[in-house]
């Protein structure tokens, strides 16, 4: 599935896909220690936990309804005059009882009519009920503004420069699990721009 990093705001469903990675504490002790980075148990356990949720965010992440609006749009509208169409007939009674007599032979549960009834109107409010608001860079952004918080709050020397400890550290935790800290267009020349972008961005997820 291909993420999306960048652009508008957008709607997400609310369950995910995908294969998860890990990443060892080691590894992460070890890039604070070669970056001149506090590294003492608390720091390492809260940038640790920190990136575990960065990577499920990443690397468990639900298809976005950019480009499928109209569609979706078309769904609920369907559901919506499906509904209108019931209430609109005068017999639905009659019709109702025929529909749970199917139901019951098809899957052996009454009240069918019942459960039609309840998922049409589900699906008339179908990006209500089954999406998210999504912001696709905004946990990018999110993620660079609590580390740099992280190492801030232990006495870490959190400048932001092409050549900065904390800039050189974050690019380290890109080598090791890609796109958990830069989205994948960034290139590694513009990365700490994007972190001084990403510090005055107002991120949300």
């Amino acid at each position: 599935m291909m993420v999306q990093t960048r652009g508008r705001k957008t709607l997400a469903l609310r369950h995910a896909g995908g294969w998860l990675r890990e990443i060892e504490t080691s590894a992460i002790v070890k890039a604070l220690q070669s970056h001149k980075l506090p590294h003492e148990e608390e720091v390492v356990t809260r940038i640790s936990d920190l990136l575990r949720e960065r990577l499920v965010t990443v690397d468990l992440t639900p298809a976005v309804l950019r480009g499928s609006e109209k569609e979706i749009e078309r769904i609920e509208k369907a559901a919506k005059e499906m509904l209108a169409a019931i209430r609109g007939y005068r017999d639905f009674g009659d019709l109702s009882l025929s529909i749970d007599g199917d139901m019951a032979q098809t899957t052996g549960e009454h009240e069918g009519s019942i459960r039609l009834f309840g998922w049409l109107l589900r699906l008339s409010k179908a990006r209500e009920r089954y999406f998210r608001e999504y912001n696709p860079s905004g946990s990018y952004h999110s993620a660079i503004k609590k580390i740099r918080g992280i190492i801030s709050d232990a006495g870490g020397n959190v400048a932001v420069h092409k050549t900065s400890q904390f800039v050189l550290f974050l690019s380290e935790l890109e080598r090791m699990r890609p796109a958990m800290i830069f989205p994948p267009e960034t290139v590694e020349t513009g990365r700490a721009r994007y972190v001084e972008n990403a510090l005055r961005s107002d991120s949300s997820n």
